[in-house]
């Protein structure tokens, strides 16, 4: 890439913004003459295709020269040597910055990495600006989260498709600060037309709810049947809440999409399955999908067998508990607790006490947890 003209004073100014951000990210002072010479370097030519793009060309980079390498398959090592070296020879060439700060984001230097997709970012490479792009907004600086914005919104406008969906999700959070629906809306229209499942799903979402503009449930549900016919796990769960009759209840094909996609291993459709069982009176399939769906980590799943165990619990050993034991309640719970929830934590400490004498031997197992003894009152 050459830097001429009145393209080369809007580009400088633009790498000396940037280079103050970085320099806020604690990148060091140097950065800001490093990224001086890079942007008055003038590259005579495009660099011939060599190690650096055989070894961490990225399939969502649309400007690759090289097959893809997937983050499995790229070695660091040798992808972060070929690359300096590439630059070494071409110190103005995006590519090689972006494929750079690949190879050193798999490694494990994240600032290093962001720093050189910056740099690919400010020299025009429309992937590099997603990604640090997507990087800066998780900051907690406005101004990075603020700089972060415009990369990714440069690389929607300029046709990344990836882009224009990450910035249609953003857009649709207005605890970022970003929120417009309407732009979300029009992104997602625009990544879906390239094909993107992921996006056209999401429109077909704020479609059926109405978000950004007037609601078109017959447009949302071709959507969701489209990628469900062609096996999309999403989209048929999608599906079966759009195809729902009343509330609670559920129509034959709808039911069909559902039952489909829990067996395939959707949590949500897992846990749709469970409370439709519940509400059949088929309480052990109930159970059955809802442990399923929490084995997913899906915490409206694991929120609902917290209270039913809690309630088993508050019975005492030897209440009635219908399918649930009190030791397995107690086990579960027990588990959950390990891994980290505090409301399961909470419902062992109320119903335990150091002093309970009818607490079975395999209570002991509760003293392992590593420093809650003393919050179960275990001590």
């Amino acid at each position: 890439m050459i830097f001429i003209d009145q393209k080369g004073r809007l580009r400088w100014r633009r790498i000396l913004i940037a280079a103050g951000l970085a320099m806020s990210l604690g990148f060091g002072a140097g950065i800001l003459e490093e990224w001086r010479q890079r942007a008055t370097a003038v590259a005579a030519a495009v660099p011939e295709v060599g190690a650096c793009d055989r070894f961490a060309a990225d399939v969502s980079d649309p400007e690759r020269r090289a097959h893809p390498v997937s983050n499995e398959d790229l070695k660091p090592a040798a992808a972060i040597a070929a690359c300096r070296t590439a630059l070494q020879e071409a110190p103005g060439f995006p590519l090689f910055h972006f494929q750079l700060g690949r190879g050193l984001w798999l490694d494990g230097d994240g600032k290093s990495a962001l720093r050189h997709f910056m740099m690919a970012a400010e020299l025009g490479h429309r992937a590099a600006a997603r990604v640090a792009g997507l990087l800066l907004i998780g900051q907690e600086a406005e101004e990075l989260r603020t700089k972060g914005f415009d990369y990714l919104q440069a690389a929607a406008e300029s046709g990344d498709g990836v882009a224009q969906r990450h910035l249609a999700g953003i857009l649709r959070r207005p605890d970022l600060g970003f929120g417009d629906l309407v732009a979300a809306r029009r992104w997602l229209g625009e990544a879906a037309a390239k094909g993107d499942a992921t996006a056209e799903l999401a429109l077909g979402e704020m479609l059926a709810d109405g978000e950004g503009g007037a609601a078109d449930k017959s447009e949302a549900r071709r959507i969701y049947r489209k990628h469900a016919v062609r096996g999309n796990l999403e989209a048929q769960w999608l599906l079966s809440q759009a195809d729902r009759g009343k509330p609670g209840e559920l129509g034959e094909a709808a039911e069909d999409w559902l039952r489909l996609a829990a067996d395939r291993g959707h949590p949500g459709a897992q846990y749709d399955l469970a409370l439709l069982e519940g509400a059949s009176e088929a309480p052990d399939r109930e159970l059955f999908w809802m442990h399923r769906a929490a084995e997913r980590a899906y915490e409206p799943a694991t929120r609902f067998l917290v209270k039913r165990y809690a309630a088993r619990l508050s019975a005492g050993p030897a209440g009635d508990g219908g399918l649930v034991g009190y030791e397995d309640a107690f086990s579960w719970l027990l588990s959950v607790a390990k891994a980290g929830d505090s409301e399961a934590e909470a419902v062992l400490r109320q119903v335990l006490g150091p002093d309970d004498q009818e607490l079975p031997g395999w209570i002991e197992e509760l003293r392992g947890l590593d420093g809650k003894a003393e919050s179960l009152g275990l001590d």
